[in-house]
């Protein structure tokens, strides 16, 4: 990469990538807002940690030419981070804004026994067949209850 001049190698950055963390009560409402803002969702994701959960909604929009004057703010990847308890975890679904989210909800149920509410498609506990139902839930002695 030598020889680049430093407006090429901005070329050749990657995008921005955001995190933003938020309430479960305001899912809904930012998910409404990326998508009427033309961001689409590239993935949906849980993960146990020690004393909850953490879900993670990926988003990437696709802007204008790279050249153009506002081009920071048309791409990139944001995600939205809702962090939920071991016990009794619970989301709305963002189906009804990104209808492929099903796929993901279903598979946060199956897995990590969190209740989602208003899926467009539903499984109802049988998107996976595992030999343990959630397993990836933190079991009582793991919190030393």
């Amino acid at each position: 990469m030598s020889g680049l001049v430093p407006e090429e190698m901005r070329k050749l950055a990657p995008d921005p990538q955001t995190i933003e963390e938020i309430p479960v009560g305001t899912l809904l409402e930012r998910a409404q807002r990326m998508r009427s803002e033309g961001w689409r969702l590239v993935q949906a994701s849980c993960t146990r940690l020690v004393a909850d959960q953490e879900v993670n909604y990926s988003f990437d929009r696709d802007g204008q030419s790279p050249d153009s004057p506002d081009a920071a703010s048309l791409h990139g990847l944001h995600t939205l981070r809702v962090r939920l308890p071991m016990a009794n975890p619970e989301l709305p679904s963002i189906s009804q804004f990104y209808w492929q989210a099903f796929l993901y909800e279903n598979e946060m149920h199956d897995l990590f026994g969190i209740a989602v509410k208003g899926m467009a498609l539903d499984f109802n506990g049988h998107f996976y067949t595992t030999m343990e139902p959630f397993p990836y839930v933190t079991r009582e002695q793991d919190h030393g209850d």
